[in-house]
């Protein structure tokens, strides 16, 4: 007969369900103890999955790792060696002890630590020795590179096999910075390149991108670049770009992508700039003259253009110069025959091996490039036409990618949630596949995905403490 009591299998198990939640509740409690919160300083980052899968080799080092994200990797171990010898000159140079320098990092730890994404699993012994290591190579190979008695008879960077046809790709990765800050103080506190001829660490770091990378490298903007405001040697080369003056927007009736063809054919003529400065584009209405600063393209331009790229997209910067310059070189050189017109009129100083192979850069750069904001009008100087083309690219946007599920109802009336069927993933896997962070359990322990975990627990962190509900209660109701 029942008493109407719960009998004492379902007591223990109700104990039972309680003693999870209790556990379940610690646990989330610990997994929110994580030591670094959000940075506002963060400015190093791992390239996002969307833009690596276009050219995995543009974004990762050959030779050498500098910092944390690719230290260790087995492929650039070789060149550790090269880094200890490099910081044994240092030393060698200066009056300062290792104990010195070592003090100067671990007072900066901090503040090193929040300039990049990712530092976890990284000691604070073992970070300081691959900070001290890799900033004193960067140094010396800046100072190698102005100075050739800096360099000995059997360094292989610059003597063979030359591994410096490497070493200056590696270097201006963006996985593969020095915060600028580091590189300063310990030279300063060094007094190295204070004993050099009169340089300065801008001055050594503008020689290195002249001898290296030519057009790059601005002399006439040198003198408007602060030490304070480099945050590396990307945002370096992407200093020396920033538009010296803003263009007036003027919005049109007409929209349209015009090519260069087309412009020409609008009456436009098409002038090479005095500006050394790639993004000051400027259109003389009353001449009728598109004015484009030269651009040299050779094998590792690409790779030049998708780090800029990449660190505009992640640091969300307020202005988007690279990627508007990408947007709008794509529009004009749609064709073998633009890229003609602009080699002709010295424009484009090509030494890829065809002007098709121009096309297809920008063509391949403007996937997943992210345009902020620019509008460039142009009006045939003769009137004659009255050709009116602005290019808003404010309302161009992705549009969104959509699958198509069947929906198999046998087995949950209330099922809205499935594993897409293979005969559609299989047209496109990356267009159903997450590249950052997991929802939900499909795609949950992927090692790719891991790396957004501490974001979670973050957000969880704020979640709880913006409201008087405990973890228990929440565990509770999910239960």
């Amino acid at each position: 007969m029942e008493s109407g009591r719960p009998s004492s299998t379902n007591h223990e198990l109700s104990h039972q369900v309680s003693l999870d939640i209790d556990r379940l509740a610690q646990s989330v409690t610990e997994e929110l103890e994580i030591s670094n919160p959000f940075s506002d300083t963060c400015c190093i980052y791992k390239v996002p999955e969307r833009l690596r899968e276009l050219n995995e080799k543009a974004y990762t080092p050959r030779l050498v790792s500098i910092g944390p994200i690719h230290h260790g990797n087995d492929k650039l171990k070789a060149m550790e060696d090269h880094k200890r010898m490099y910081l044994k000159e240092f030393i060698a140079r200066t009056k300062v002890s290792v104990k010195g320098f070592i003090e100067l990092i671990k007072e900066k730890e901090t503040r090193l630590r929040n300039c990049y994404a990712e530092t976890n699993g990284f000691s604070s012994e073992y970070f300081i020795k691959m900070i001290l290591m890799d900033a004193a190579f960067v140094i010396m190979l800046l100072l190698k590179w102005t100075y050739t008695d800096f360099r000995g008879s059997r360094d292989s960077i610059f003597y063979p096999p030359y591994k410096s046809v490497d070493v200056r790709v590696d270097i201006c990765l963006l996985e593969n910075q020095l915060p600028f800050f580091i590189l300063d103080e310990l030279s300063r506190l060094s007094t190295i390149i204070g004993n050099s001829p009169k340089a300065t660490l801008i001055e050594l770091t503008h020689w290195f991108f002249s001898c290296e990378w030519g057009p790059w490298a601005v002399w006439e903007n040198l003198g408007s670049i602060e030490i304070s405001e480099v945050k590396h040697l990307v945002d370096f080369l992407t200093i020396y770009h920033r538009p010296t003056e803003q263009q007036p927007i003027e919005e049109l009736e007409v929209l349209t992508a015009p090519s260069v063809k087309d412009l020409h054919q609008a009456g436009v003529k098409f002038v090479l700039s005095s500006r050394k400065n790639l993004l000051d584009i400027k259109f003389d209405r009353n001449k009728g003259r598109l004015e484009i600063p030269r651009l040299k393209l050779d094998g590792r331009t690409e790779i030049i253009i998708r780090n800029m790229q990449a660190f505009e997209q992640c640091h969300g910067l307020t202005h988007g110069y690279v990627g508007d310059y990408i947007f709008l070189m794509g529009l004009f050189v749609s064709a073998s025959k633009d890229v003609e017109m602009l080699v002709e009129n010295r424009i484009i100083e090509n030494w890829l091996p065809s002007n098709e192979e121009v096309v297809q850069l920008f063509y391949n750069l403007n996937k997943q490039n992210s345009v902020w904001s620019a509008i460039i009008s142009v009006q045939s100087h003769s009137h004659v036409l009255n050709h009116q083309v602005s290019l808003d690219i404010d309302r161009l946007r992705e549009a969104p990618v959509k699958g198509q599920l069947e929906i198999p109802y046998a087995f949950s009336t209330t099922c809205a949630i499935y594993k897409v069927q293979e005969r559609l993933r299989e047209l496109n896997e990356k267009a159903y596949t997450p590249r950052v962070v997991s929802i939900g359990p499909i795609h949950h322990g992927k090692e790719k995905l891991k790396a957004m975990e501490d974001h979670k627990r973050m957000y969880l962190r704020e979640f709880l403490a913006r409201t008087g509900v405990s973890e228990e209660a929440f565990i509770e109701l999910i239960k």
